[in-house]
């Protein structure tokens, strides 16, 4: 069963700590050096990666995708600016992944994105390592008619200790905490889809080809009944008794379009 911790606070920083917090209770040590990659500039300076740096010891600090202009560049890097990295599982398109060496050598990665409504430009959990790969092989998934599916096989270079995904129902904001590339990005893809029109025809986040390819690839859980949606709340204001209605509504139908049949678990508050 994985877990998906839910943690409800004021501000997404202290949110960012009770949800983490958690999650590391049920992890091993983190290998270091540890990096943040970031879904953007943003968030790789905001509060919430201070939160991260408190609790996991020998991090280095978070990296954001690079700009145009720094992809541009890098295509000027010496050979040892990249490592690259053999794809040795059975039935990839891909052979190989050129990650920035500095990035490639560390010895864990937690993975910091968002998921807004109407931003479906966001890196999710599956394909934000695709924004930090050699530049030939950015145009490549540029062109690529499985782009979706070829983001997906990236993922296989090396897997993170955490993901965590910050959303915003207000007033309150939402740090979802898991070890699991796939239900990271299911959660992602249902948040983004609640706020859709009624007529707008949509697939389903199951059907996401890069969903599809990452369950094909054993990247993490393949079936609703995996997943347990746990309410951890953060903040004095929120009553695990009578939790917002507002959160909840949202909640609910994202475990309905995920397919997800237990009613999400609602814990002991934890503070901010």
């Amino acid at each position: 069963m994985t877990d998906l911790w839910i943690a409800v606070g004021a501000e997404p920083g202290a949110t960012a700590r009770c949800a983490l917090t958690r999650l590391l209770s049920e992890t091993p040590a983190w290998p270091s050096p540890g990096r943040v990659l970031a879904g953007d500039k943003e968030l790789a300076t905001g509060p919430v990666v201070a939160a991260i740096s408190s609790l996991v010891p020998g991090l280095e600090g978070a990296v954001a995708p690079p700009s145009i202009a720094a992809q541009a560049l890098a295509m000027t890097r010496s050979a040892d600016y990249w490592r690259t990295i053999p794809l040795d599982q059975a039935g990839t398109t891909l052979s190989s992944v050129a990650l920035p060496t500095t990035l490639a050598n560390a010895g864990s990665y937690l993975y910091l994105v968002r998921s807004r409504r109407g931003r479906n430009d966001d890196p999710l959990a599956l394909d934000l390592l695709a924004r930090f790969v050699h530049p030939r092989l950015a145009l490549l998934l540029r062109g690529d008619a499985d782009r979706a599916g070829l983001m997906a096989e990236i993922n296989l270079v090396l897997q993170p200790r955490a993901v965590l995904m910050l959303a915003r129902i207000r007033p309150w904001s939402l740090v979802v905490a898991t070890a699991d590339l796939i239900a990271a990005e299911l959660f992602g893809l249902a948040f983004r889809e609640h706020f859709l029109a009624s007529d707008v025809e949509i697939a389903g986040p199951w059907e996401d080809r890069a969903v599809q390819r990452a369950t094909e690839l054993d990247l993490g859980v393949t079936l609703p009944d995996q997943i347990s949606l746990r309410v951890l709340p953060c903040s004095p204001r929120f009553d695990p008794a009578q939790p917002p209605p507002a959160v909840m509504t949202v909640l609910d139908d994202i475990r309905a379009r995920l397919g997800i049949a237990r009613p999400p678990v609602m814990l002991e508050p934890h503070g901010e």
